[in-house]
């Protein structure tokens, strides 16, 4: 009689139970896919930046690709403090994005996504500090 109960208990419970087996395994490898997703993504953000920080170091002032390659930089710092808060991404963004705009006059076509980045930089830089200075 006990061997029965224990059957019936450990049905109740899911064990054993294909579905429930299943449903967890494919739990467990969704779970898995997004970790080594995320740290996949932030490896190459990682990389990404590491490059565009040599490509910079490359271009002298002047040089006619600088202004984008600082643009694609301060984007890259803003997507990785969007990850993780780190204030100092947030302010090589912000520096980025202003010596960009000296090289981006107005009626430039590039002038108005390095803006929009430069002003997303400073609403997220005002949401940390609170300081007036970057309304």
């Amino acid at each position: 009689m006990s061997s029965q109960g224990n059957k019936s208990s450990n049905h109740a419970l899911g064990e054993g139970d294909a579905s429930t087996t299943s449903e967890a395994g494919i739990y467990f490898l969704n779970t898995l896919n997004q970790v080594l997703t995320i740290t996949c993504y932030q490896a190459a953000l990682n990389r990404e930046i590491a490059e565009l920080c040599g490509d910079l170091d490359l271009l002298p002032p002047g040089h006619p690709d600088r202004a984008m390659t600082l643009r694609y930089l301060a984007d890259a710092l803003s997507d990785r403090y969007s990850r993780t808060g780190s204030n100092e991404d947030l302010a090589r963004c912000t520096k980025l994005c202003k010596e960009a705009l000296d090289l981006h006059p107005p009626g430039h076509p590039d002038r108005a996504g390095t803006l929009m980045l430069l002003a997303s930089a400073l609403g997220d830089r005002y949401e940390q500090s609170g300081s007036g200075e970057d309304l």
